[in-house]
């Protein structure tokens, strides 16, 4: 698992609740905060690999995280608006 999967697991229960894995809609396609954590398309433009899809709605789970995780270390968790939910 990546790392701080279970806050991720927190944050994407309250970003984008749905039918997906650990109930939370992986695949939301934005148009401006997708994927199951929320994460603005601008900031994963910057974040994201080299070789990772183009929008965090159309990366898994575990890619998302990755990413999740490049944000944390340079922002920190209030780049989330339900980072209360941790």
């Amino acid at each position: 698992m990546p790392r701080n999967w279970r806050t991720w697991l927190a944050i994407g229960r309250c970003e984008q609740p749905g039918p997906g894995r650990w109930g939370i809609h992986w695949r939301n396609p934005g148009p401006t905060y997708g994927g199951g954590l929320g994460i603005y398309q601008g900031t994963w433009n910057g974040f994201k690999p080299r070789g990772y899809p183009s929008s965090p709605g159309r990366a898994t789970w575990r890619q998302q995280m990755v990413v999740a995780n490049r944000i944390l270390r340079a922002v920190g968790i209030t780049a989330w608006g339900c980072h209360t939910a941790v």
